[in-house]
């Protein structure tokens, strides 16, 4: 059943019903034309023959009257009858002339002369009877200008016959006297019929006025029991004004075809009878001979029908296997005809343009995703890099944090220190018995002072240090998103090439039609893909901006700090050296109270100084304090978008993974 739905048995059964309708309509319409002249021409021939024969007879029978009324014109036949008497050399020289009569008609037949009472006078071959009751004698007596009897039995010789007659006219023009007959044998006319005959099965025959059959073309008249066709059409049309005609009549299982023709001078009827299966043989042969060329044609048509079916079937096939072996992921090409220059080779090189295409596409696409993937594990391991970058920064904002608390309680005790050398330069002032004792605890709390400058400023090295580390990492991660933008710029030119290559993979899709409906949907799957990606590149370009502005932000902090923190090193510099000066001046004390109130007002000066100092390091503490936090605070916003940079990196990941999931559906060599 599929082998019928095909296009190949399609083709075929049109082509063979395009030269089959018209082969069969014509050689019915050539049957039926054929047999229809035929029977027109059978028509006509035995009308023809019927018309033949009818005017044969005719012919007969006027040469017959011609010959008697010459004879009943002759001056002694007339003057013999007026006479009335018996005179025997009147009589041999009529008996010689009625020889000459019938050596002239060279018929064998005989001529007789009968008077007005019937009585035949002369006659050629038999003996004198009286014809008075006769119709051949009555007749022309009775005005008629000749007569042709019906069918007779000699009583003489017991053969079939017919006699003509006409009237012998008196000398006065007008007195019919006698008559002169001829009898003429019928079974001349038996003769006559059989060699008219041209057919097998043909029969021709005459009957006369009462249907009585004359003669017949195939048998002698049976004198005994003459045989009537009083009943047959031919005979009861002929007896109105019709004088020939045509008609069809079956009998004894055939059907006859039959054309008659009426007599003139007798009114008898020649019918031509044929039996039409015979009459139509010719037709009926030619017919069968244009069934069998309709045949030979339908069968030549079947073949030529065949063959095309198979310089478009196959093609076609070729191009099916192609497109079910696209439909399987497999890219093969039709071949074998591509170099036809009609429509099915532009359909095979179409077809083979678009697999290749698709080839085309597909590997772009594959390598596409390929370069996504790279690209997103580069990605997530440059944002374990920058996250690892962002745990450094966020140890040393700590350490930095630690630093500056430490500092802060170094300065409070430098401030209670400051208080306590306060005091005694106050004692010193209001008590020089005891500056020596001032002295020496003012010495032991300097070198205590001194020590705790020197560890705050190792720890201004230290944070100075921790602000240099912070700044350079700071700067990795500004490199660091300077190339992740790069790469994102990279992933958003490849999510528009796949999107263009999805777009141009629909198009092709479309053209090829149905068979290309599953790849239409890969297409657009790998569009939406595509889309996706974009938006995700689009996505991390804008967190690695914001980090980017982040990271900048930390590094004017950064440098915000590190000068801080340089005066406040250049400060606590001056602070050990004033220190180191005070702790001098201590050792000079001893040296002489007089220079003590002197140092002492150089100590009150110093202790405002270092009051300041120590404000302005509290101060710059306190900024430390703060430029921590905002550092801590944007380690923290850089790590949360480290984070997000690795989701999305992950996402991309994905994304790529399931464009090649989607793309191993193709088998590419």
């Amino acid at each position: 059943m599929k082998r019928l739905g095909s296009i190949k048995s399609k083709l075929i059964i049109i082509m063979a019903l395009l030269v089959m309708v018209p082969v069969i309509v014509l050689t019915i319409i050539s049957m039926e034309i054929s047999i229809d002249q035929t029977k027109g021409a059978a028509d006509e021939v035995n009308g023809a023959q019927a018309a033949l024969v009818a005017q044969q007879i005719e012919t007969i029978c006027a040469s017959n009257i011609e010959a008697l009324r010459s004879f009943a014109a002759s001056p002694i036949v007339i003057q013999y009858l007026e006479n009335g008497e018996p005179d025997e050399a009147k009589e041999a020289e009529i008996l010689k002339q009625m020889l000459v009569v019938d050596a002239n008609m060279n018929d064998g037949n005989s001529t007789a002369l009968s008077d007005a009472t019937g009585e035949q006078r002369v006659r050629t071959i038999g003996k004198l009877v009286n014809v008075a009751e006769r119709e051949y004698f009555k007749e022309p007596m009775g005005g008629a200008p000749y007569y042709v009897s019906d069918l007779i039995i000699s009583k003489s010789t017991g053969t079939a016959i017919t006699t003509i007659s006409v009237p012998v006219i008196g000398s006065d023009g007008t007195t019919r006297i006698g008559i002169v007959q001829r009898n003429y044998d019928c079974g001349v006319l038996h003769d006559l019929l059989a060699g008219e005959v041209t057919q097998d099965r043909q029969e021709i025959v005459i009957v006369d006025r009462t249907g009585t059959v004359v003669a017949h073309s195939l048998r002698e008249v049976n004198v005994e029991e003459p045989e009537m066709q009083d009943q047959n059409p031919f005979y009861t049309d002929s007896r109105g004004d019709k004088t020939e005609g045509n008609y069809i009549a079956p009998f004894m299982g055939d059907t006859w075809v039959i054309s008659w023709e009426k007599i003139p001078s007798s009114e008898w009827v020649v019918a031509s009878c044929r039996v039409q299966e015979v009459a139509l043989a010719s037709a009926y042969k030619t017919a069968l001979m244009q069934g069998i060329l309709g045949i030979v044609f339908i069968a030549a048509g079947i073949a030529v029908a065949y063959l095309f079916s198979r310089t478009i079937t196959k093609p076609l096939t070729a191009v099916e296997e192609s497109l079910g072996a696209l439909s399987n992921g497999e890219f093969k090409k039709a071949g074998g005809y591509d170099k036809r220059s009609d429509e099915l080779g532009s359909i095979i090189n179409n077809t083979n343009n678009v697999v290749d295409k698709l080839d085309g596409i597909v590997g772009s696409i594959v390598q596409s995703a390929n370069n996504v993937d790279n690209a997103s594990n580069g990605l997530a391991n440059m944002s374990d890099q920058i996250s690892g970058n962002a745990l450094s920064v966020s140890d040393a904002v700590q350490d930095i944090a630690s630093g500056a608390t430490r500092q802060a309680e170094e300065l409070q005790i430098a401030s209670s220190n400051m208080a306590k050398i306060e005091n005694a330069i106050a004692n010193v002032q209001s008590s020089t018995a005891e500056l020596e004792s001032i002295a020496s605890r003012m010495q032991d709390e300097s070198k205590e002072s001194a020590e705790r400058l020197s560890e705050l400023r190792k720890t201004s090295e230290t944070m100075n240090n921790a602000i240099n580390g912070i700044a350079e990492k700071i700067g990795a991660t500004s490199d660091a998103v300077e190339r992740i933008n790069g790469m994102v710029e990279a992933i958003t030119s490849i999510a528009s090439q796949t999107n263009l290559l999805s777009l141009n993979a629909s198009i092709e899709a479309a053209r090829a039609g149905e068979a290309g409906r599953g790849f239409a949907v890969v297409a657009e799957e790998i569009g939406k893909l595509a889309l996706d990606s974009n938006q995700s590149a689009e996505n991390i370009r804008k967190e690695m901006e914001e980090l980017l502005s982040e990271s900048q932000e930390a590094v004017g902090m950064a440098d915000k700090v590190q000068k801080n923190n340089s005066a406040q090193q250049e400060v606590i510099e001056a602070t050990f050296d004033s220190v180191s000066k005070m702790i001098e001046d201590i050792e000079e004390t001893s040296a002489g109270v007089n220079t003590i109130t002197e140092n002492a007002k150089a100590c009150v000066s110093a202790k405002d100084d270092i009051a300041d100092i120590i404000s302005s390091l509290s101060g710059i503490s306190e900024q430390n304090a703060a430029s921590t936090e905002e550092t801590g605070a944007s380690t923290q916003e850089l790590s949360a978008t480290v984070e997000t940079l690795s989701e999305s990196a992950g996402s991309l990941k994905e994304v790529s993974a399931a464009l090649l999931s989607e793309m191993s559906f193709f088998k590419r060599s």
